[in-house]
């Protein structure tokens, strides 16, 4: 797996980035945590690693590989956002002593197990219209990527397999919060846009007994690149 490695603070940040996007997302991060040890992947399927297979669990594996060849020693704290948050949360839960602390963005935990079935037919009509730029700005201005970053999301979405979007877009929606969750260490922090639908407001209640929980004003489902200034700001209060 491909990954930037910036810094060499005491304290490690792990930023997992969302589906369809890759580790460009977290420009803003890396620029205002540089007193951190930032490590930024692009997870299988996604920006430099397109042409590797997705699945949760491989990408979970290797993380853990990287994280312990990198910075055994330090304390890891790990920041995901949407299918990033997913990959967090359970790893979280698999080593309930190792991460200090998490930032969880518009992570969907009510599994769609129902909407999941209905991806690889959907995809297969669709799948030609994401490399037109037409249908990327549309896509694009729905998830809040200005300007600034649809070069990049147009690339990412033009590279990502008709395989690897399946089976983000599955695994995703079948997601199930793990049971053990309420017995680890992690001091958490959840956010979501204000903006954002019914499904994420309902995961963001069940997450909510957990830990702090913010809503982000005036943002949907993008909030580290919509808004910027903030999210680095919440971000940098959990690290205190």
């Amino acid at each position: 797996m491909n990954f930037k490695q910036l810094g060499d603070g005491e304290e490690l940040l792990l930023f997992l980035h969302g589906g369809g996007v890759s580790s460009w997302m977290w420009e803003s991060q890396i620029n205002y945590f540089k007193n951190y040890h930032c490590i930024v992947p692009d997870l299988p399927g996604h920006g430099a690693n397109s042409n590797e297979r997705f699945s949760m669990r491989s990408t979970i594996n290797t993380l853990w590989d990287m994280l312990e060849e990198v910075a055994p020693d330090k304390n890891w704290n790990v920041i995901g956002f949407s299918l990033g948050s997913q990959i967090a949360l359970q790893m979280i839960a698999e080593r309930p002593n190792a991460f200090k602390r998490a930032m969880i963005n518009s992570a969907l935990v009510i599994p769609q197990k129902l909407m999941s079935l209905c991806i690889p037919p959907t995809i297969f009509v669709t799948y030609p219209l994401i490399r037109k730029k037409a249908f990327a700005k549309l896509q694009a201005k729905t998830l809040g990527i200005s300007d600034t970053y649809f070069e990049k999301y147009y690339m990412d979405t033009c590279n990502m397999s008709r395989a690897n979007l399946i089976n983000i877009l599955k695994e995703n929606l079948i997601f199930v919060l793990p049971a053990n969750i309420n017995n680890v260490k992690t001091q958490f922090l959840f956010t979501i846009g204000e903006k954002e639908n019914w499904l994420m407001k309902q995961s963001m209640k069940k997450l909510a007994p957990l830990g702090k929980s913010e809503i982000i004003e005036g943002v949907g489902h993008n909030a580290p690149l919509e808004n910027q200034q903030v999210f680095n700001s919440l971000l940098d209060d959990l690290l205190k």
